[in-house]
């Protein structure tokens, strides 16, 4: 490691200050345990029916957790049954949606991710290093070290408190299959969305400045614009023996005191003459703000097991095989908001990187890696209306709202030709009553700059709008399982026909059925058709009347809606959506002979196609882009055909 900063005696007595409050005890922190335990409600050995955690083992008390469950027995079970499936990599998101307040506190998102292992598929082959660009980073698959060796890495990003000016805390957790001596690895922060090839064994999409984002600052020291940040830890045969914080910059900024920390005296990029590389920093005041534990022999293991390096399935780890860290950002002086205000509403990066190290030198080859993985970005939003059509002088109130809210995001709606009823014009829904041009604008928390916008164009349409009948029509329908009994009456005289029609979206109709006024019929007598509905899959079904009246008149009833309970029963459900790089699909009945699904792009192109044996599949997103999909799902007896939105993210 390069030393650019000379130490004088009081900057060493500055620096020992400051190194002290690194702690290696269990710590309760924006009430999460860092205690190398997953259990919430669970702290240093004995029940704390109050602290979050990464996982819950059914310890009562209040405390969350932050990593989603779903399907974990299933997969221990297999695990289990079938050896071979340990070595399959997964992830989960965080059981919570993004930017939820919990317990007071507000999260951010948290990442789980299950690691290959022994003959690794996604290590780094050649001696790549930290302060190298990714550009010549080579990746595949390679034998792995088994204390370099990843087994499970998890992050979880929070704030002590449920607003931006609480402190942001960053906490990561991982464990590796080897657990003797010393172990060095790495978290790293990316500004880009950076990801890995494993086509071509190359990351994309890295930052601007040698591979990377660098750290600006104005000539007094302010931040003007953030960069890639990592965290570098070292776990000895007893404890954390180092946790250090680095951005990356130009090595021209070291001459620049900065005003939210300090130069820590070590610089390392791609060689001795890099203009860009990673330099150490330290807070500007003293007092606690990283922290470290690693686990005891029997500790739990979580949900998902660990595996040994005996190829063992195990419900617990080992003596000093997992490690957990935490940071105080905000202490560090890495908080976004803090250090930017509004501009800084949300992370202070889009990506997280864990690799390991052959060494504690900080250029020491990279091991193994997992990631660069998205997180605390949510989806863009998304709003839809329940009437896009208008039909004559007269409207009609009715509503805009969002489909994807998130409770700490602020919603903000404007016109372009239209009219909002509702005021003031915020929040997931408001009512509207006038065609025109609909625009909601997310912002994440209150006061913070635009996040995303949807628009939605309401249209006025004369060539598909209807006259209601002025009479009053009684008009009813009844689901009979394989038909609809519609009925109706009419107090008019002067009809010359009814004519029945059926809708899948309210919209579009079409003629099912044709019935002729019966001359002399006294007023009010019913009429009914049987509409038969036996191959008809959609959940809900739309009728109406088109009443043709003697003068040539036409006119049209309300519209109706039945439910169709078969339908409702041949459907299925996918799991979790939004998606990130898995999908559950599970069918509500057990009957069909055989299932194919099939998953279409937002340009109607199919991506991906399989043919069910049960009623529940894990199906692999990863070789997906981010963005809208549609999943279909069809059987071989024609009983079961539906289609679902699948949002996938990263």
């Amino acid at each position: 490691m390069k030393r650019l900063v000379p130490f004088t005696l009081i900057g060493l007595l500055l620096f020992a200050s400051i190194a002290n409050s690194q702690i290696i005890t269990s710590v309760i922190k924006a009430n999460f345990g860092v205690d190398a335990d997953l259990r919430a409600n669970y702290f240093n050995g004995s029940a704390t029916p109050v602290n979050d955690d990464w996982f819950n083992n059914g310890t009562p008390g209040s405390g969350g957790f932050v990593i989603d469950t779903t399907g974990a027995k299933v997969m221990m079970d297999q695990y289990i049954l079938d050896p071979t499936l340990r070595k399959k990599s997964f992830i989960r998101g965080m059981n919570y949606p993004m930017y939820s307040v919990v317990n007071g506190k507000l999260l951010y998102d948290a990442v789980y991710i299950r690691d290959h292992y022994k003959n690794d598929s996604s290590a780094f082959l050649t001696s790549n290093k930290n302060g190298d660009s990714p550009a010549i980073w080579s990746a595949g698959t390679k034998p792995v070290l088994d204390k370099n060796d990843l087994n499970d890495v998890m992050v979880h990003v929070r704030r002590d408190g449920s607003g931006l000016t609480d402190s942001l805390w960053f906490f990561a957790g991982m464990s590796l299959h080897g657990n003797n001596g010393s172990r060095y690895f790495d978290f790293e922060l990316y500004q880009t969305d950076i990801y890995y090839d494993k086509t071509d064994g190359k990351f994309h999409d890295y930052g601007p400045d040698a591979g990377h984002t660098a750290w600006q600052f104005d000539g007094s020291g302010n931040i003007t614009k953030p960069g890639d940040i990592i965290f570098t830890a070292e776990f000895g045969t007893a404890s954390l023996t180092l946790l250090q914080a680095r951005i990356w910059v130009d090595k021209s900024a070291l001459s620049i005191t900065p005003t939210q920390f300090i130069w820590g005296g070590e610089f390392d990029g791609e060689g001795a003459a890099a203009q860009f590389g990673y330099a150490s920093i330290l807070p500007i005041t003293a007092g606690s703000f990283y922290g470290g534990k690693q686990s005891d022999a029997g500790t739990w293991a979580g949900p998902f097991g660990f595996i040994d390096i005996d190829d063992v399935f195990n419900t617990d780890y080992g003596e000093r095989h997992f490690m957990e860290i935490a940071v105080n950002m905000t202490k560090i002086g890495l908080d976004p908001y803090s250090i930017l205000g509004i501009p800084g509403c949300g992370l202070p990066f889009k990506r997280v990187f864990a690799k390991t190290r052959s060494s504690t030198s900080f250029t020491s080859e990279l091991k193994d890696f997992v990631g660069p993985y998205r997180i605390a970005a949510p989806p863009p939003v998304v709003a839809d209306a329940d009437l896009t059509l208008f039909c004559g002088p007269a409207q009609v109130a009715s509503t805009l709202a969002v489909t994807n809210p998130l409770a700490t995001s602020t919603y903000t709606w404007e016109t372009i030709g239209g009219n909002i009823i509702s005021s003031p014009a915020t929040g997931p829904t408001i009512i509207f009553d006038k065609p025109g041009l609909y625009i909601v604008t997310q912002t994440l928390f209150n006061g913070c700059n635009p996040y995303s916008v949807d628009t939605i164009k309401v249209v006025k349409n004369a060539q598909r709008c209807m006259v209601l009948a002025t009479e009053d029509i009684s008009f009813d329908g009844k689901n009979l399982n394989e038909d609809v009994l519609l009925n109706w009456t009419s107090p008019d005289k002067d009809v010359l026909s009814f004519v029945v029609e059926r809708s899948f979206d309210s919209r579009s109709f079409h003629t099912v059925a044709k019935v002729d006024a019966v001359a002399g019929k006294p007023v009010n007598d019913n009429y009914e058709v049987y509409d038969p509905i036996g191959s008809v899959n959609d959940n809900v079904i739309y009728y109406r009347l088109k009443i043709n009246k003697t003068n040539s008149r036409v006119e049209f009833s309300k519209i109706i809606s039945v439910n169709n309970n078969k339908a409702f029963a041949a459907d299925f459900v996918i799991s979790p959506n939004p998606a990130i790089n898995q999908l559950q699909v599970a069918f509500k009945q057990n009957n069909y002979s055989q299932k194919t699904v099939r998953i279409y792009n937002s340009f109607g192109h199919e991506v991906y196609r399989t043919t069910l044996k049960n009623d529940s599949q894990k199906i692999d997103l990863k070789n997906m882009l981010p963005g809208i999909y549609f999943v279909n799902a069809q059987s071989g007896d024609g009983l079961l055909n539906v289609q679902k939105k699948l949002l996938i993210t990263r």
